[in-house]
C-alpha cells in the first residue's frame, strides 16, 4: 500500500517490532490491524471467545507458533521475537498477504456461513412456533 494513502495511526506500526495481546480479553479488531500491518503479535488465548480473537486471527493467518500455551511460554515468545529481527521481518513481509489469503477475508465464504447461521435460526424458532413439519 502507499504510504502516503494508509491513515496516519496505520503508519505508526512501522515502528513497532512486536505487539502484546491484551489478556484476558484479546484486542480483536487492534490485533487484527496490528497483524494487517505486518507486526507480529503474541497472544495467551483466553477461556471465552473475546480471549481467543488473536488466536482464531493468528491460526487463520498461519501463525499459530505466535500462540502462548502459558504466561512464561507468551514472555519466551516475545524476548525470541525481539532478539529476532530476521523473524520480525519475515512477519512483516507476508502477514498481510497471509491474511488475505485467509478463510477470515473470504466474503463470499463469510456469506455462506452467515446465512447457513440465519437458516438453522430461523429453522430453530419456525419449529418453536409449529410452522416446520415435523
Amino acid at each position: 500500500m502507499n504510504p502516503a494513502r494508509q491513515p496516519r495511526e496505520q503508519l505508526l506500526y512501522h515502528d513497532i517490532d512486536v505487539a502484546l495481546d491484551s489478556f484476558p480479553f484479546s484486542g480483536a479488531t487492534t490485533s487484527f490491524e496490528a497483524l494487517w500491518m505486518g507486526v507480529p503479535l503474541v497472544t495467551l488465548p483466553g477461556t471465552n471467545m473475546m480471549g481467543r480473537v488473536s488466536a482464531a486471527h493468528l491460526n487463520a493467518a498461519g501463525a499459530p507458533e505466535l500462540i502462548a500455551r502459558d504466561a512464561d511460554h507468551f514472555v519466551a515468545i516475545a524476548a525470541d521475537l525481539a532478539a529476532a529481527p530476521d523473524r520480525r521481518a519475515f512477519y512483516h513481509a507476508s502477514l498481510r498477504q497471509r491474511l488475505a489469503a485467509s478463510p477470515t477475508l473470504n466474503g463470499p465464504l463469510r456469506a455462506r456461513q452467515i446465512e447457513r447461521a440465519y437458516r438453522a435460526l430461523w429453522r430453530r424458532w419456525a419449529a418453536a412456533v409449529d410452522l416446520l413439519p415435523p
